[in-house]
């Protein structure tokens, strides 16, 4: 959640104060709050790593050639970084990534299709911050890129919802069928 709240942090300094200060005091509340967790005693997760880690990678470039495209373009190159590689994996391995992260939480076969749904959410998610980079202006482009998390995130949700649903019903039938000897032999 704070990493979204960075992110509504930034999109508001960006239309207020403009794209060099928003940068800078977006790295500086990041740097904080990696600071202050820490103290606290509190561990990141992969997630949060990545997510702090590429407002430094892409940040700072940006503010040194002052250029906000290096910035604008860490969304697609992300999404494009997390497609390519749901899509190639299962290649070179007998698991999906979906499986390695979330073991037995889904049916076997939903594995695959999580999968798939993923590659395409993410892979639109790339074209259209690209598209928005072209077309909008900065100041614009920052309020879609809060709606474009919120608009992968959910959907992404509604995914693995479905599938969860999906093992809930299988399970629930399973459960039905083992009970009917019961209740016919009575």
């Amino acid at each position: 959640m704070a990493d979204f709240l960075i992110a509504v942090f930034f999109v508001t300094a960006l239309n207020i104060f403009g794209f060099d200060i928003a940068m800078k005091a977006t790295m500086s509340l990041a740097a904080v709050v990696i600071i202050v967790e820490h103290l606290m005693g509190k561990r990141f997760n992969t997630f949060q790593w990545v997510a702090y880690a590429t407002i430094f990678l892409f940040g700072i470039p940006s503010l040194i050639w002052k250029n906000p495209l290096i910035f604008q373009h860490k969304i697609t190159i992300i999404y494009t970084f997390f497609a390519l590689t749901l899509m190639i994996y299962p290649f070179f391995a007998p698991q999906t990534i979906i499986e390695i992260l979330f073991p037995d939480v889904f049916l076997k076969d939903s594995y695959i299709w999580i999968n798939r749904w993923l590659v395409l959410i993410f892979l639109n998610g790339a074209v259209m911050n690209a598209s928005a980079i072209k077309y909008l202006s900065l100041k614009n482009w920052g309020i879609f890129k809060i709606g474009l998390i919120i608009y992968i995130m959910m959907l992404i949700f509604l995914i693995f919802y479905y599938f969860l649903l999906e093992k809930s019903n299988y399970e629930h039938e399973l459960l039905h069928r083992q009970h009917e000897p019961e209740d016919a032999a009575e």
